[in-house]
């Protein structure tokens, strides 16, 4: 299969397969599938027209790509909503009994700050509890500080080609240590010059005025 020029043969993984785009490693090939929902251990000769649709999409233009809508997941309280709306009465205390054990475990746990002297309420408070589980289960969660997903930022093949020979370039004209040595040729993170940097100065050759 061949996908945005690159040739992808039909008998590899695809996470194996994407490794031959410039710019994408082992790691950013697996972001990336799961990121499409594809699995892991997807051959190139198993993917379905739509698969191979959102992949070259998302290749061409990382940036503007919408991501697939995630799966959407249950409230962690819904077996105590449901419950609550029986009018048996012993259901009722065993659903009390239920939520104040709940509520416990939350509060051991640090999630929600509930006053102790719920143990001490009658009965009848129990809906009004469960209401206040209802509103506090449904509202958003606050995102955390996290890592920046480097598939928001992804360039590869010429992009990224462009981009490194541009801050190649603005290390040379600033004059800094690392642009003199990208302009002679020789190692730019301190390696030894005697034996390594012999390949380097045989390929990367000077330019003269």
């Amino acid at each position: 299969m061949h996908l945005l020029g690159h040739h992808l043969p039909d008998h590899k993984l695809l996470r194996i397969a994407l490794t031959s785009f410039y710019g994408i490693s082992h790691s950013t090939s697996s972001r990336l599938l799961a990121r499409l929902q594809i699995p892991l251990q997807q051959r190139v000769s198993d993917l379905s027209e739509s698969q191979i649709t959102a992949l070259s999409s998302y290749l061409s233009s990382p940036s503007t790509s919408t991501p697939p809508t995630p799966t959407p997941l249950s409230s962690p309280f819904s077996h105590l909503t449901t419950s609550s709306s029986s009018s048996d009465p012993t259901t009722s205390a065993s659903t009390s009994d239920q939520t104040l054990s709940s509520l416990s475990n939350l509060t051991t746990l640090g999630t929600i700050d509930v006053d102790h002297n719920h143990e001490e309420t009658s009965r009848n408070d129990d809906s009004d509890l469960l209401i206040q589980i209802a509103r506090m289960s449904s509202r958003p969660h606050q995102k955390r500080s996290e890592r920046p997903d480097p598939l928001d930022d992804l360039k590869i093949e010429t992009d990224l080609r462009r981009s490194v020979t541009a801050d190649i370039a603005h290390l040379r004209q600033v004059g800094s240590y690392r642009g003199k040595r990208h302009q002679q040729g020789l190692p730019v993170r301190g390696q030894n010059t005697r034996k390594n940097a012999m390949t380097a100065r045989k390929l990367n050759k000077l330019e003269r005025k």
